[in-house]
């Protein structure tokens, strides 16, 4: 199916590896505004590897990533999260003594969100998952696996 909205992120001619092994090579990537990718692949394949490339976690070998049309080969992940793109990893990276609104809070003084915008920016989370509106002052390590990830993708979108 194709897509008429603007270009988010796109990757061309992608390599990148570690001490000199490639990883992966020639990976071209197109997202589009409103699209979702999924990334699929046995153990090994690459897929932690790309995402590190367009992250900023770890350079690339060859190729350019473009990220609202700007590239972006080179900037830190810091530069790059600035732009609105967050990564959230397998292992949640989450504070168990924490609560939900806690980590929330903390995400968002990280990144320099204003005081005045943090309860309306908590608020639109919440409406999008619905599932940890209940658990918002209960500690992260009194959730299960999946409310946790969800607070984590949660905090990258407050971030």
């Amino acid at each position: 199916m194709s897509n008429t909205g603007a270009i988010v992120l796109e990757a061309k001619s992608l390599a990148a590896g570690y001490g000199g092994h490639p990883v992966i090579e020639g990976i071209d990537i197109t997202l589009h505004e409103a699209e979702v990718l999924c990334l699929i692949g046995h153990n090994g394949a690459g897929k932690s590897t790309l995402l590190k490339c367009l992250f900023g976690l770890l350079g690339s070998e060859a190729g350019i990533i473009e990220l609202d049309g700007v590239k972006t080969n080179g900037l830190s992940p810091r530069a790059i999260a600035a732009k609105g793109v967050a990564l959230v990893p397998e292992g949640r990276g989450i504070f168990p003594s924490l609560t939900v609104n806690e980590i929330f809070s903390l995400g968002m003084h990280a990144t320099g969100v204003p005081k005045s915008e943090r309860a309306d920016r908590v608020d639109w989370v919440l409406d999008i998952l619905p599932v940890i509106r209940e658990f918002r002052e209960r500690p992260a390590s009194t959730l299960s696996g999946g409310q946790q990830q969800m607070v984590s993708i949660g905090r990258a979108l407050l971030s």
